[in-house]
Parts: C-alpha cells; sequence; structure tokens
C-alpha cells in the first residue's frame, strides 16, 4: 500500500514515513531528439551536436527536412521530394558510420511549423536546429524558422549557430 507522507500518522516518525512514501524510480524512457535539417552548414552544426549528445547519453534522432512547396502540384511536388531525399541520403552517409540510432522523414509546409508538428507526431523530448546569423532589414522583417519553433514548440529547443571558421 502506498500512503503520502502527509497521511501517515505523526507517531511513525519522519525516518520510517520516508521509507513508506517512495516509489520506485519508473525506468527512464529513452529521449528522441528531432533533429530539423536543410542540408545548409548550420543545419550540419545542428546535427554533430545532436550526434554527440545521441552518443553521450543513448538518446534517439528523428531527422526532418522540411519542404516549403510554393507550388501546389504533382511536377512540384515530385521535384522537392527528390530534393529532400537528397538531403536525407547526405544525413545517412554521415549518421551509418557514428552508430546512432535514427530515423528520418520529409516533411511539407511552413518549415517552423512542420518542425514542431513532426516533433508532436514522433513524440519527440527536444527539438535540435541550426540557425544563421541574420542582421540588419532580414531580421526586422521575417523571424526565421528558429524563433518561429521557440515561439510554437512544447518541448525544449536548442538552437546552435552556424560554426564559423
Amino acid at each position: 500500500m502506498y500512503f503520502h507522507a502527509h497521511s501517515i500518522p505523526e507517531t511513525i516518525g519522519m525516518a520510517q514515513a520516508a521509507a513508506v512514501s517512495r516509489r520506485p524510480a519508473a525506468p527512464e524512457k529513452p529521449r528522441k531528439l528531432l533533429v530539423a535539417f536543410d542540408g545548409s552548414p548550420a543545419a550540419w552544426s545542428a546535427l554533430e551536436h545532436a550526434v554527440d549528445r545521441a552518443q553521450a547519453d543513448g538518446s534517439s534522432l528523428h531527422v526532418v527536412n522540411v519542404q516549403e512547396a510554393l507550388v501546389d502540384s504533382a511536377g512540384m511536388y515530385r521535384i522537392y521530394r527528390e530534393r529532400g531525399e537528397r538531403i536525407i541520403e547526405a544525413v545517412a552517409e554521415r549518421m551509418v558510420p557514428r552508430d546512432v540510432a535514427f530515423t528520418a522523414e520529409i516533411a511539407f509546409g511552413s518549415p517552423a511549423a512542420a518542425i514542431v508538428r513532426t516533433a508532436r507526431d514522433e513524440e519527440c523530448d527536444h527539438i535540435i536546429l541550426g540557425t544563421t546569423n541574420r542582421t540588419g532589414i532580414a531580421s526586422l522583417f521575417s523571424p526565421g524558422v528558429s524563433r518561429e519553433v521557440l515561439r510554437l514548440a512544447e518541448v525544449p529547443v536548442t538552437i546552435i549557430k552556424e560554426e564559423t571558421k
């Protein structure tokens, strides 16, 4: 029988109450990290960060490439899908020797919304994505995908700045 510490009569004593109220720790579920990947240098930096993290804590990765299909036609869909497949193949080539469990998919739509939706659908615990240093006019008129993901996400988000050499 399980007792809450506040419901145990005071005559038992605190040490015994603590022993009675402890539950066995639930086994920790392996973490699943979503990596948003578009093939840019910033995305490669984010992928490297995610792989290092997965190797350190046993997480698995789910890599998503989002194609923002601007024209709704079967021919354009095929072109966008092929572009996404090439990007995912590049990820797979780099991931296989790293010995990290991963899955990958191509999503369509607004990048930030598709990233957050995929994280929810895949039950990911964390989102990792890369960003570039946007300055000036570009940062004023468009918040960027990373900011929008931060705003929409229901899980923690890590943003990795593009490595500069």
